[in-house]
């Protein structure tokens, strides 16, 4: 039987200067070795069925309790069965909710010529996973009419998950944030909300089947470096950090990145921040956080970093790094002079690359498991993209 081991790498960055001090944690998750199949352990659950009220975007929870799971186990497939009864499909929005919070959209009204009028029976449910890799739920029932049924009438019962966005959440993703989140132990929700009006229906769960294993177990490695660095002003190059993770596990596959950065910056709206893994892919965790309207006009952040008060990017987070401080949409507008993360209590951000936000720590860790592993040297690089506001610091 193989053995099967998680590692945890931690490298912490202090910098201290007269106007600038920057600290960097830069987390990452590896499970090694394959999984032998005799050690995972496949459990499964059900719901009674719920009312999904008409027109109404908070929807109804149906939930499904996990509370005999292992508090050490390792979350490794997701697959989700649902029994809907309702006579247009185009109306709803389906999510699966993990016991910490975080969620994945499994269908956004499907829609073809328009949003998608065929019925669903409780009869005959649908179900999505990633090994389902034929049918978009995007275009579930779009070639039926008002009168006839989704997987009854079209044998097309099974589908991966889409939540119409330009970088769709995968079940793969919310194993990785389930795993590093406290686990699959406790209850799960399915939401169905009803986005339109006039019809309504009901739904249960009528199968969650989670897998898991509780053969790992974690282990940290702390790094140091004591540079002395100096921020030039309306530098585009920037300047960066090397984290030495030479003995990550060259057997490891990466799973979860999360990155901490502690900074004292009298404007973040001229920061772009940036990570790069030993293979050469990297992720831009931030270009210059800004106000951005409706119209496409933006305004650069004035709000303050303080490294009193860290910024986590991470892709569980819920808000746009581009929108730090920003105000348009959400979080609240961060005045200037305030500082980001004490003046709201929101510290943690999803990346925002500026490229249509599509980019995810998540899709970092598969290009460096594709490329060579996480072994190596990681570097995170600071660049201060306006004029105003420089500092020497170093590394403690």
């Amino acid at each position: 039987m193989n053995n099967t081991h998680s590692f945890q790498f931690q490298n912490t960055l202090n910098i201290k200067t007269q106007g600038i001090k920057i600290l960097c944690l830069v987390v990452l998750i590896c499970f090694s070795f394959a999984l032998a199949a005799q050690n995972e352990i496949t459990v499964t659950g059900s719901s009674s069925f719920v009312n999904i009220p008409d027109d109404d975007a908070n929807g109804i929870d149906a939930q499904v309790f996990f509370n005999n799971i292992p508090a050490n186990a390792i979350l490794t497939d997701v697959e989700v069965t649902l029994a809907i009864n309702h006579n247009n499909v185009g109306d709803l929005k389906m999510t699966l909710i993990s016991p910490a919070g975080q969620e994945i959209v499994l269908v956004d009204r499907p829609e073809g010529n328009g949003f998608v009028e065929a019925d669903l029976i409780s009869t005959d449910p649908i179900s999505f996973s990633d090994a389902f890799t034929l049918n978009n739920p995007e275009e579930m029932g779009a070639l039926l009419d008002s009168t006839e049924v989704i997987c009854r009438d079209d044998a097309k019962c099974e589908f991966f998950p889409f939540d119409d966005t330009a970088n769709p959440k995968t079940f793969a993703y919310l194993l990785n944030a389930v795993n590093a989140n406290g686990g699959p132990r406790g209850t799960w929700r399915v939401n169905i909300a009803d986005l339109s009006e006039d019809v309504t229906g009901n739904f249960r769960v009528d199968e969650l089947k989670l897998t898991y294993t509780t053969d790992l177990f974690q282990s940290s490695l702390s790094y140091s470096t004591n540079n002395l660095l100096t921020l030039v002003d309306n530098d585009p190059t920037g300047k960066s950090f090397v984290l030495d993770a030479s003995n990550f596990p060259t057997l490891g596959t990466l799973n979860w990145i999360e990155v901490s950065l502690a900074i004292n910056h009298t404007e973040a709206g001229d920061l772009r921040m940036v990570l790069q893994a030993p293979t050469g892919d990297q992720i831009t965790l931030v270009n210059r956080p800004a106000r951005v309207f409706s119209d496409g006009d933006f305004n650069f952040v004035e709000g303050d970093l303080d490294a009193a008060f860290p910024i986590t990017f991470t892709d569980d987070a819920i808000y746009n790094g581009k929108s730090m401080g920003g105000g348009v949409p959400e979080p609240p507008l961060v005045p200037f002079n305030e500082t980001i993360c004490e003046f709201n209590n929101i510290c943690r951000f999803y990346p925002g690359d500026d490229v249509n936000n599509t980019k995810r720590l998540s899709d970092l860790a598969a290009e460096v498991n594709n490329n060579g592993g996480a072994a190596g040297n990681w570097t995170v690089t600071l660049s201060d993209l306006s004029s105003g506001n420089v500092g020497e610091y170093r590394v403690d």
